[in-house]
C-alpha cells in the first residue's frame, strides 16, 4: 500500500475528528453536543478546582462538586463557575466511581499554566477530543492496512457523523476514544505477528494489561464488561481469518483474559486506595465497590435504612428484554428534513437489520474471507453490550443515555467497515467484466 496515502489519510483523519470532537462543525448532534453527560462532566471540573486551592492529590485526587450552588443554579452548571472564577470551596461532595486519574494530569497542568482557567478549560477540551482523534485513527489505519483506503475512508466519514461518538470524543470524563485503547492495542499486536514479527505470550499480557488498565484509570468501570469482550475480540478476528487451531486460540484467550482480569483489579486497587486516602469518604474502598455493584445489579444499598429512589425500584421490576428494547430503539443517526420538521431517528436494531443482511450478502454472494471475518466479529462483538444488560440490569435501565456507547465495541464500528468493504468488494466485482 502506498506510504505516502496512508500517512496523508491517517493525518486528514486525526485532524478531522479533532475539530468535529472538539468544534462540533458539522452539528449532527444538535444541543446534545453541549447536553452529554454534562453532570459526569461537571465532576471533572469541580476536582480541577478543588485541587487548584487544596492540592492535586487532596482526598485521594478523586473527582467531585463543589456544594453550594445558589438559588436557580444547577449544582452541575456551578462547577464550571467556580473553577472559571475561583470561587473558594467551602464543602467538597466526593465521587468515588472512577480512579479518572487523567484529571490528575489536568491538575498537573493547570498548576503551571499560565493560562485563565477559562483557557485551560478549552486546552484540557482540545487535549481530550485529539487523544479520542488519535485513537479512532489508530483503528482506521488498521481498517486501511487490512481492507484497504476505500472501507477505511467510509468507516472515516461514519465516525465523523456519529453522534454518539462526537459528543463523546472530547467529553472531559469520558473521553470515548480510551474505550478503543484495548481492542486498538490487539489488533496491533495480531497484525504485527500476522507480518512475520515474533511476539511473545507476554507482551500479549502486558500490552492486554495496559490497554484495559489506560480506560479503566480514566472512566472507570463503566461499560467494563463490554470492554472485557472487547479485548478479546482481535484475538477472535485473527483466529477466524487464519484459522487458527482451537489448541492457539484457547491458549492465546487464556492469556488476553487474564491479561484483562490483572488490569481491572489492578485499577480496583487504585481506586480503593484513593477511596482510603479521602478524608471525607464515609465508607472504605472495598466497601465502596461492594456497594456499588450491589446498587447497579440489585439495587440495594448496604444501608437497610436508606431510602431506595423510585427509578432504582423501578428498575429491579422491568425485564432483560425490555431493557435491551430501549436500547435497540435508541437513536444511531438523527435527521431533520427542514426546520419546522420533527427530529427523526435511525435506531440501533436498524443496523442489527443491516448487520443480516451483510451476513446474507456474504454467505450467498461475496463469500470472502476478511468480510467472513468482520461479520463474526460484529456477532461476537454484541455479547458486550449483552454482558451489561443482563449483569447490570438496574445501570442500563436507568442510563441509556451514556451506556449505548457500548453499541461502538466494536460492532458498529466493524459495520461501517463491512460496508465500505462490501462496495469495494461489489466495485471489483463489477469491473471484472469491463476489463475482459
Amino acid at each position: 500500500m502506498n506510504t505516502t496515502a496512508m500517512r496523508i489519510f491517517v493525518i486528514l483523519a486525526v485532524v478531522l475528528l479533532t475539530l468535529q470532537f472538539k468544534t462540533h462543525m458539522v452539528p449532527v448532534a444538535g444541543t446534545w453536543f453541549d447536553n452529554f453527560a454534562s453532570l459526569s462532566e461537571s465532576f471533572v471540573l469541580g476536582r480541577l478546582a478543588y485541587s487548584e486551592q487544596n492540592g492535586i492529590l487532596s482526598e485521594g485526587a478523586l473527582l467531585g462538586r463543589s456544594q453550594g450552588a445558589p438559588a436557580g443554579v444547577r449544582e452541575r452548571d456551578y462547577q464550571y463557575t467556580v473553577y472559571f472564577e475561583s470561587i473558594p470551596i467551602k464543602s467538597f461532595l466526593l465521587y468515588k466511581s472512577p480512579p479518572a486519574l487523567h484529571s490528575l494530569f489536568f491538575a498537573s497542568i493547570d498548576a503551571i499554566s499560565p493560562l485563565t482557567n477559562r483557557q485551560n478549560h478549552q486546552l484540557f477540551l482540545w487535549m481530550a477530543s485529539l487523544f479520542s482523534a488519535a485513537i479512532f485513527s489508530w483503528f482506521l489505519w488498521w481498517v486501511a492496512q487490512s481492507f484497504g483506503l476505500f472501507p477505511a475512508g467510509i468507516g472515516l466519514l461514519s465516525i465523523f457523523l456519529s453522534p454518539w461518538l462526537v459528543v463523546s470524543g472530547g467529553h472531559l470524563y469520558w473521553v470515548s476514544g480510551s474505550l478503543l485503547v484495548p481492542l486498538m492495542v490487539g489488533l496491533h499486536l495480531h497484525q504485527k505477528e500476522r507480518q512475520g514479527k515474533t511476539i511473545g505470550p507476554g507482551l500479549f499480557f502486558i500490552f492486554t494489561t495496559l490497554g484495559v488498565l489506560t480506560k479503566c484509570l480514566i472512566n472507570g468501570y463503566e461499560i467494563v464488561t463490554a470492554i472485557c469482550v472487547l479485548a478479546t475480540i482481535p484475538v477472535f478476528f485473527y483466529a477466524i481469518l487464519d484459522r487458527w487451531s482451537f489448541k492457539r486460540f484457547a491458549a492465546r484467550f487464556m492469556i488476553v483474559a487474564t491479561g484483562v482480569i490483572f488490569a481491572v483489579i489492578i485499577s480496583m486497587g487504585v481506586l480503593v486506595k484513593q477511596i482510603d486516602s479521602a478524608p471525607s469518604s464515609n465508607m472504605d474502598g472495598i466497601s465502596h465497590l461492594k456497594e456499588r455493584f450491589s446498587v447497579r445489579t440489585k439495587g440495594r444499598y448496604f444501608n437497610e435504612n436508606r431510602t431506595i429512589p423510585e427509578n432504582i425500584k423501578e428498575s429491579q421490576l422491568v425485564s432483560i428484554s425490555q431493557v435491551l428494547q430501549k436500547y435497540v430503539n435508541e437513536g444511531a443517526f438523527y435527521y431533520q428534513f427542514g426546520k419546522q420538521a420533527a427530529i427523526g431517528k435511525i435506531t440501533f436494531q436498524f443496523f442489527l437489520v443491516l448487520l443480516v443482511m451483510l451476513t446474507l450478502a456474504q454467505f450467498f454472494y461475496f463469500r470472502d474471507d476478511l468480510m467472513k471475518t468482520l461479520v463474526a466479529s460484529s456477532y461476537i462483538g454484541l455479547l458486550g453490550p449483552l454482558s451489561w444488560i443482563v449483569i447490570f440490569k438496574s445501570h442500563s435501565y436507568l442510563h441509556v443515555n451514556i451506556n449505548s456507547l457500548f453499541w461502538y465495541l466494536p460492532s458498529m464500528l466493524f459495520l461501517y467497515v463491512g460496508y465500505g468493504y462490501a462496495l469495494k468488494l461489489l466495485w471489483l466485482r463489477l469491473s471484472k467484466p469491463l476489463k475482459n
